[in-house]
């Protein structure tokens, strides 16, 4: 007898509730994995930390000489052009662009190939 054919046999309200525990357990499931990939930006004036699967890197304001997006990915350049990272970012660049801008934070709009 496959599960979806014991959810029949059983009496009234436990396949109900049986779908609602499945359903919430795979919900909370997805999110925690949804979470754990997705990046979290934190912007001090100090600061920018990066929060994401799992690892978590922490750049000073003053080492950062631009940042930006650029194809949904959060760029932060140093004083010299070098990359310092590039990661993979669903934040809205109006959002980032208004956090660094409130710190201190130098911010660009667009990639320096762009904007030079």
């Amino acid at each position: 007898m496959g599960p979806t054919k014991l959810l029949f046999v059983l009496p009234s309200p436990w396949p109900t509730v049986l779908a609602a525990v499945v359903g919430a357990l795979a919900g909370f499931l997805l999110g925690t994995i949804a979470s754990h990939e997705s990046l979290s930006v934190t912007v001090s004036a100090e600061y920018v930390v990066l929060t994401g699967k799992g690892e978590q890197r922490k750049f000073a304001c003053n080492e950062i000489g631009r940042a930006f997006m650029e194809d949904k990915q959060l760029i932060l350049l140093d004083r010299n052009g070098q990359n310092l990272t590039r990661q993979d970012c669903g934040l809205k660049p109006r959002r980032l662009s208004s956090a660094f801008l409130r710190h201190g934070c130098p911010w660009s709009e667009g990639s320096p190939d762009r904007t030079a």
